[in-house]
């Protein structure tokens, strides 16, 4: 297999593991929505619980459908003498896929967290917001902002990986 064929198969995985993934948030979603109505009522003023977790599944799920498309965009160009891809290399491809991985996880995860926060603040312990709660809430924010690192600063991270794969090596 050419180099080229492997990126696409690994993101085509990818793909087909995110989607999983978001297809498992949704009975999780809907669950957790459900007790926060039973503990919140019908109030309008919680609408933004659903919509927040709706949003982080679907871009979950367009995430992995536009991953797919990339993979088979890779495959779909003609293979020349000259290297003409997204990426510069493989190590450029996994970590974009990474990158965009931890951003959804980030956005699911926290749209959870935040949730369960709103339910504690508003309805069970007012006034208060546990510690665990808050460190979460920050973890999925520091999770993301890795993400979105890793999309938008690609070739500084495969360089520094490169640098620290090796180090210690005479050339």
């Amino acid at each position: 297999m050419t180099e080229r064929e492997v990126t696409s198969l690994a993101l085509k995985l990818f793909a087909i593991y995110v989607l999983v993934q978001m297809i498992l948030a949704i009975p999780t979603l809907i669950a957790s929505l459900v007790t926060a109505k039973e503990i919140l009522g019908s109030d309008i003023s919680a609408l933004w619980l659903w919509g927040a977790s709706v949003a982080a599944v679907i871009v979950g799920l367009v995430a992995a459908v536009f991953l797919w498309k990339v993979a088979s965009k890779t495959l779909s160009k003609p293979t020349s003498g000259t290297r003409e891809s997204f990426f510069s290399s493989i190590d450029a491809a996994v970590l974009s896929a990474l990158g965009l991985f931890l951003v959804v996880q980030a956005l699911v995860r926290f749209s959870y967290v935040s949730a369960g926060a709103y339910v504690q603040y508003v309805r069970v312990e007012p006034g208060e917001l546990p510690l665990q709660t808050a460190v979460l809430m920050v973890a999925h924010i520091i999770e993301g902002v890795v993400g979105i690192s890793l999309i938008l600063r690609t070739d500084g991270w495969v360089s520094l990986f490169r640098r620290v794969r090796n180090a210690g090596v005479s050339s």
